[in-house]
């Protein structure tokens, strides 16, 4: 018997079947656009991004103050460290409020400070000094708040309806202002104890808020807390000079121009 060779038969791919076009097979991927290319290359940082326009720089305000920069004061050493009136006001950094008037009674209290009266130890003048713990300084915004009412008091001018502010010392525990010493009682307990005012007492009153109004704005500051509580007298006579008090709410403010707009009222009839 002979020998049997057993061939396999061809596949439909080797015999019979009509040659692949590989051209056809594979699709072409269309060629990159140059925005996309762009895209790509600042994505993956090759290409550096377009450098955005210059602002144009606003015209300094003279009228402007801004208090110095100053960290978050949360009390124990970080209050301590922060100085107040550094920059703002001449103060004696080396000498204690102790050290030139001797503190007495209570005279206020108000939210952050306490005011006492206080005797000039040299000449026995009376005056009243506002001591503020710098633990009641928690914020910035507390810090700031302070230096701009000694930066608006220490801009005023010499003024009979200003209460001024004579010195200013600073510690490791408090700020102290020492100022004029107004103890003839508040406008509003007057206002109280009378019952009623006449016509000259009530304009003579009106009259000292008006001229506080424009001492101040002459000055490029707005009081912003005009009332009768912060008016004080400076002593217990009738006809003692009335002294506007507490700047702590007032800011400067730039002077602008007010245009002349006509204005036409409809008829109410």
């Amino acid at each position: 018997m002979g020998n049997t060779c057993c061939v396999a038969p061809a596949t439909t791919d080797e015999v019979g079947a009509p040659p692949r076009d590989h051209h056809h097979a594979a699709k072409k991927s269309p060629a990159p656009s140059a925005t996309t290319t762009t895209a790509t290359r600042q994505r993956h940082g090759q290409e550096p991004k377009p450098k955005p326009k210059p602002r144009a720089r606003a015209k300094p305000n003279p009228y402007d103050w801004a208090p110095p920069r100053v960290l978050p004061a949360r009390g124990g050493a970080a209050a301590s460290a922060v100085r107040v009136l550094e920059g703002v006001v001449p103060h004696h950094p080396r000498l204690r409020v102790t050290d030139k008037y001797q503190l007495g009674r209570e005279l206020g209290r108000g939210e952050f400070g306490v005011t006492h009266l206080a005797t000039d130890r040299a000449t026995r003048e009376r005056l009243a000094c506002k001591s503020i713990p710098k633990r009641r300084l928690r914020t910035a915004v507390d810090v700031a708040d302070v230096r701009r009412e000694v930066a608006i008091m220490a801009s005023l001018p010499d003024h009979p309806a200003l209460v001024r502010l004579r010195a200013a010392y600073e510690d490791a525990d408090a700020v102290h202002l020492v100022m004029e010493l107004c103890d003839g009682g508040e406008l509003f307990d007057r206002i109280v104890a009378r019952g009623r005012y006449t016509e000259r007492a009530a304009a003579a009153a009106a009259r000292t808020v008006a001229e506080v109004v424009r001492a101040c704005h002459a000055h490029g500051v707005m009081h912003r807390d005009l009332k009768p509580e912060n008016f004080l007298y400076a002593g217990k006579a009738e006809d003692a000079q009335l002294k506007a008090i507490d700047f702590g709410l007032s800011v400067f403010f730039r002077p602008v121009k007010i245009e002349q707009v006509g204005v036409s009222v409809p008829s109410c009839a």
